[in-house]
Protein backbone atom coordinates (compact mmCIF):
# COMPACT_ATOMS: atom_id res chain seq x y z
CA UNK A 1 0.00 0.00 0.00
CA UNK A 2 2.36 2.30 1.09
CA UNK A 3 4.70 1.49 -2.17
CA UNK A 4 1.70 1.98 -4.07
CA UNK A 5 1.38 5.68 -2.88
CA UNK A 6 5.10 6.25 -3.23
CA UNK A 7 4.45 5.24 -6.78
CA UNK A 8 1.56 7.73 -7.63
CA UNK A 9 3.45 10.37 -5.58
CA UNK A 10 6.32 9.64 -7.40
CA UNK A 11 4.58 10.00 -10.56
CA UNK A 12 2.82 13.72 -9.74
CA UNK A 13 6.39 14.75 -9.24
CA UNK A 14 7.18 13.63 -12.07
CA UNK A 15 4.87 14.97 -14.21
CA UNK A 16 4.46 18.38 -12.41
CA UNK A 17 8.29 18.63 -13.16
CA UNK A 18 7.99 17.63 -16.77
CA UNK A 19 5.27 20.60 -17.01
CA UNK A 20 7.75 23.08 -15.38
CA UNK A 21 10.17 21.75 -17.55
CA UNK A 22 7.96 22.46 -20.57
CA UNK A 23 7.53 25.93 -19.41
CA UNK A 24 11.03 26.55 -18.75
CA UNK A 25 11.59 25.78 -22.09
CA UNK A 26 8.82 27.71 -23.21
CA UNK A 27 10.46 31.35 -21.21
CA UNK A 28 13.93 30.02 -22.47
CA UNK A 29 12.97 30.22 -26.56
CA UNK A 30 10.51 33.44 -25.83
CA UNK A 31 13.57 35.03 -23.90
CA UNK A 32 16.01 33.90 -26.61
CA UNK A 33 14.04 34.39 -29.43
CA UNK A 34 13.60 38.13 -29.21
CA UNK A 35 17.27 39.33 -29.78
CA UNK A 36 17.36 36.37 -32.38
CA UNK A 37 14.34 37.97 -34.24
CA UNK A 38 15.40 41.70 -33.96
CA UNK A 39 18.67 40.95 -35.32
CA UNK A 40 16.93 38.58 -38.72
CA UNK A 41 14.28 40.79 -39.20
CA UNK A 42 15.93 43.23 -41.94
CA UNK A 43 17.41 39.89 -43.70
CA UNK A 44 15.44 40.62 -46.93
CA UNK A 45 16.98 40.17 -50.26
CA UNK A 46 14.25 42.05 -52.30
CA UNK A 47 12.24 45.13 -51.81
CA UNK A 48 9.51 46.57 -53.94
CA UNK A 49 8.51 49.51 -53.31
CA UNK A 50 5.90 52.25 -54.75
CA UNK A 51 5.93 56.55 -54.00
CA UNK A 52 3.69 59.29 -54.87
CA UNK A 53 4.77 62.32 -53.94
CA UNK A 54 6.62 66.12 -55.23
CA UNK A 55 8.21 67.17 -57.37
CA UNK A 56 10.69 69.95 -56.89
CA UNK A 57 12.25 72.05 -59.78
CA UNK A 58 15.50 73.46 -60.01
CA UNK A 59 17.96 75.63 -62.23
CA UNK A 60 16.81 76.66 -65.35
CA UNK A 61 14.07 74.25 -64.96
CA UNK A 62 12.69 76.57 -63.13
CA UNK A 63 13.76 80.05 -64.59
CA UNK A 64 11.41 82.15 -65.65
CA UNK A 65 13.77 84.41 -67.37
CA UNK A 66 12.41 85.71 -70.63
CA UNK A 67 15.67 86.36 -71.99
CA UNK A 68 16.61 83.25 -71.53
CA UNK A 69 15.60 80.48 -74.06
CA UNK A 70 16.40 77.67 -71.87
CA UNK A 71 13.93 79.05 -69.10
CA UNK A 72 11.47 75.80 -68.15
CA UNK A 73 8.96 77.97 -66.41
CA UNK A 74 8.76 74.90 -64.48
CA UNK A 75 6.76 74.49 -60.63
CA UNK A 76 6.16 72.40 -58.02
CA UNK A 77 4.07 69.35 -59.26
CA UNK A 78 3.77 65.53 -58.63
CA UNK A 79 6.43 62.27 -58.89
CA UNK A 80 5.26 58.53 -58.79
CA UNK A 81 7.57 55.64 -58.74
CA UNK A 82 8.07 52.10 -58.43
CA UNK A 83 11.48 50.67 -57.54
CA UNK A 84 12.91 47.07 -56.68
CA UNK A 85 15.87 46.34 -54.82
CA UNK A 86 17.93 43.14 -54.22
CA UNK A 87 20.70 42.50 -52.10
CA UNK A 88 23.67 40.64 -53.49
CA UNK A 89 25.50 40.71 -50.75
CA UNK A 90 25.40 41.95 -46.74
CA UNK A 91 24.95 46.13 -47.83
CA UNK A 92 25.44 46.12 -51.27
CA UNK A 93 22.90 44.85 -53.99
CA UNK A 94 21.90 46.48 -57.81
CA UNK A 95 18.20 48.40 -58.06
CA UNK A 96 16.37 49.53 -60.67
CA UNK A 97 13.03 51.98 -60.79
CA UNK A 98 10.42 53.80 -62.99
CA UNK A 99 9.70 57.02 -62.25
CA UNK A 100 7.37 59.65 -63.77
CA UNK A 101 7.31 63.15 -62.72
CA UNK A 102 4.88 65.67 -63.73
CA UNK A 103 5.51 69.56 -63.29
CA UNK A 104 2.67 72.23 -63.75
CA UNK A 105 3.98 75.77 -65.82
CA UNK A 106 4.05 79.43 -64.17
CA UNK A 107 1.15 80.92 -64.80
CA UNK A 108 3.24 84.73 -64.60
CA UNK A 109 6.25 83.52 -66.43
CA UNK A 110 4.19 82.24 -69.49
CA UNK A 111 2.26 85.72 -69.55
CA UNK A 112 5.26 87.32 -69.54
CA UNK A 113 6.61 85.60 -72.16
CA UNK A 114 4.31 85.93 -74.44
CA UNK A 115 3.70 89.40 -73.48
CA UNK A 116 7.48 89.95 -74.94
CA UNK A 117 5.50 88.46 -78.51
CA UNK A 118 2.27 90.54 -78.00
CA UNK A 119 4.73 93.92 -78.01
CA UNK A 120 6.25 92.98 -81.09
CA UNK A 121 2.44 93.09 -82.81
CA UNK A 122 1.41 95.85 -80.72
CA UNK A 123 -1.03 93.71 -78.58
CA UNK A 124 -2.00 92.62 -75.28
CA UNK A 125 -2.50 88.90 -74.04
CA UNK A 126 -5.91 87.90 -73.28
CA UNK A 127 -6.12 84.13 -72.59
CA UNK A 128 -3.46 81.21 -71.82
CA UNK A 129 -4.22 77.65 -72.08
CA UNK A 130 -1.10 75.07 -71.10
CA UNK A 131 -0.25 71.27 -71.06
CA UNK A 132 2.41 70.62 -67.92
CA UNK A 133 5.72 69.07 -68.43
CA UNK A 134 5.80 65.40 -68.32
CA UNK A 135 9.04 62.89 -68.13
CA UNK A 136 9.12 59.71 -67.51
CA UNK A 137 12.51 57.65 -66.53
CA UNK A 138 13.36 54.09 -66.49
CA UNK A 139 16.74 53.23 -64.64
CA UNK A 140 18.75 50.68 -63.14
CA UNK A 141 22.24 50.69 -61.41
CA UNK A 142 23.81 49.87 -57.62
CA UNK A 143 22.13 50.10 -54.09
CA UNK A 144 23.45 50.40 -50.81
CA UNK A 145 21.62 49.50 -47.17
CA UNK A 146 22.53 50.19 -43.73
CA UNK A 147 20.40 48.00 -41.42
CA UNK A 148 18.85 49.29 -38.05
CA UNK A 149 16.97 46.96 -35.65
CA UNK A 150 13.48 47.32 -37.22
CA UNK A 151 14.58 49.89 -40.07
CA UNK A 152 17.17 50.55 -42.62
CA UNK A 153 18.96 53.78 -44.63
CA UNK A 154 18.97 53.58 -48.04
CA UNK A 155 21.28 54.96 -50.68
CA UNK A 156 21.18 54.53 -54.79
CA UNK A 157 22.50 55.68 -58.32
CA UNK A 158 21.05 55.35 -61.11
CA UNK A 159 21.02 55.78 -64.38
CA UNK A 160 19.31 55.07 -67.94
CA UNK A 161 16.98 57.03 -70.43
CA UNK A 162 14.02 59.59 -70.31
CA UNK A 163 11.39 60.48 -72.35
CA UNK A 164 10.08 63.92 -72.15
CA UNK A 165 6.82 65.90 -73.66
CA UNK A 166 7.15 69.13 -74.04
CA UNK A 167 4.22 71.58 -73.08
CA UNK A 168 2.02 72.71 -75.65
CA UNK A 169 0.87 76.63 -74.97
CA UNK A 170 -2.21 77.94 -76.54
CA UNK A 171 -2.17 81.96 -76.44
CA UNK A 172 -5.23 84.44 -77.67
CA UNK A 173 -3.68 88.19 -77.89
CA UNK A 174 -5.87 90.98 -79.18
CA UNK A 175 -3.68 93.37 -81.74
CA UNK A 176 -3.90 96.70 -82.26
CA UNK A 177 -2.74 96.01 -85.99
CA UNK A 178 -5.71 93.58 -86.28
CA UNK A 179 -9.33 93.45 -85.83
CA UNK A 180 -9.38 90.25 -84.84
CA UNK A 181 -7.43 88.25 -82.38
CA UNK A 182 -4.69 86.58 -83.00
CA UNK A 183 -3.52 82.89 -81.65
CA UNK A 184 -0.40 81.74 -81.04
CA UNK A 185 0.46 78.15 -80.61
CA UNK A 186 4.03 76.80 -79.85
CA UNK A 187 3.98 72.47 -79.58
CA UNK A 188 7.09 70.40 -79.81
CA UNK A 189 6.94 67.96 -82.99
CA UNK A 190 7.70 64.57 -80.60
CA UNK A 191 8.65 63.10 -77.47
CA UNK A 192 12.41 64.11 -76.70
CA UNK A 193 14.78 60.92 -75.36
CA UNK A 194 17.63 61.71 -73.44
CA UNK A 195 20.72 59.81 -70.40
CA UNK A 196 19.28 60.61 -67.17
CA UNK A 197 21.09 60.18 -63.97
CA UNK A 198 19.40 59.46 -60.56
CA UNK A 199 20.53 60.39 -57.24
CA UNK A 200 18.66 59.12 -53.87
CA UNK A 201 18.34 58.09 -50.49
CA UNK A 202 15.65 57.08 -48.26
CA UNK A 203 14.59 55.32 -45.00
CA UNK A 204 12.44 52.24 -44.86
CA UNK A 205 10.44 51.34 -41.39
CA UNK A 206 9.43 47.76 -41.38
CA UNK A 207 6.07 47.40 -40.11
CA UNK A 208 5.66 43.86 -40.44
CA UNK A 209 7.80 40.49 -41.71
CA UNK A 210 7.08 41.35 -45.14
CA UNK A 211 5.51 45.17 -45.24
CA UNK A 212 7.52 48.66 -44.57
CA UNK A 213 7.01 52.42 -44.75
CA UNK A 214 9.03 54.33 -47.27
CA UNK A 215 10.46 57.67 -47.39
CA UNK A 216 12.30 58.81 -50.28
CA UNK A 217 14.40 61.71 -51.85
CA UNK A 218 15.66 61.20 -55.26
CA UNK A 219 17.39 64.30 -57.29
CA UNK A 220 16.81 63.59 -61.27
CA UNK A 221 18.72 65.09 -63.91
CA UNK A 222 18.52 64.77 -68.06
CA UNK A 223 18.83 67.05 -70.81
CA UNK A 224 16.61 66.17 -73.42
CA UNK A 225 16.60 68.31 -76.55
CA UNK A 226 13.55 68.85 -78.83
CA UNK A 227 14.74 68.96 -82.78
CA UNK A 228 11.32 71.04 -83.64
CA UNK A 229 9.43 73.76 -81.65
CA UNK A 230 7.06 74.97 -83.99
CA UNK A 231 5.12 78.04 -82.78
CA UNK A 232 1.94 79.15 -85.07
CA UNK A 233 0.55 82.16 -85.19
CA UNK A 234 -2.57 83.45 -86.77
CA UNK A 235 -1.47 87.24 -86.96
CA UNK A 236 -2.65 89.00 -90.59
CA UNK A 237 -3.40 85.33 -91.68
CA UNK A 238 0.51 85.59 -93.41
CA UNK A 239 2.45 85.18 -90.10
CA UNK A 240 4.92 82.36 -91.30
CA UNK A 241 5.72 79.44 -88.57
CA UNK A 242 8.63 79.99 -86.17
CA UNK A 243 10.91 76.60 -86.02
CA UNK A 244 13.38 76.05 -83.80
CA UNK A 245 15.80 73.80 -81.42
CA UNK A 246 15.03 73.72 -77.63
CA UNK A 247 17.64 72.24 -74.87
CA UNK A 248 15.67 71.89 -71.88
CA UNK A 249 18.06 70.99 -69.00
CA UNK A 250 14.83 69.00 -66.45
CA UNK A 251 16.44 68.92 -62.64
CA UNK A 252 13.75 67.51 -59.71
CA UNK A 253 14.13 66.57 -56.69
CA UNK A 254 11.62 63.79 -55.97
CA UNK A 255 10.31 63.41 -52.52
CA UNK A 256 8.26 60.93 -51.73
CA UNK A 257 6.58 58.63 -49.55
CA UNK A 258 4.80 54.83 -50.00
CA UNK A 259 4.98 51.09 -48.97
CA UNK A 260 6.89 48.53 -49.60
CA UNK A 261 7.10 44.85 -49.44
CA UNK A 262 10.30 42.78 -48.31
CA UNK A 263 10.43 39.17 -49.46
Amino acid sequence: MVSKIGKERKQEVITLASGNMKRLVIIFLLITGKPGFAQTYNVRQSVLEIGYGVAVPFGKYESTDVTDSASGYATAGTNLNVMFSYLVGKNLGVSAMISSSVSKLSSNGIKDRYETYADRIEGDVSDIHYAKWNTSSYMAGGYFTYPLQKASINFQLLAGYSRTEYPEVDVVIYSHLDSNAVEVKQSASGVSSAFCLNVGAGLKYNISEIMCICVNGNFLSCYPEFEKVVTTSSFQSATPDEVHKVHQRISLLNVTAGIGFRF
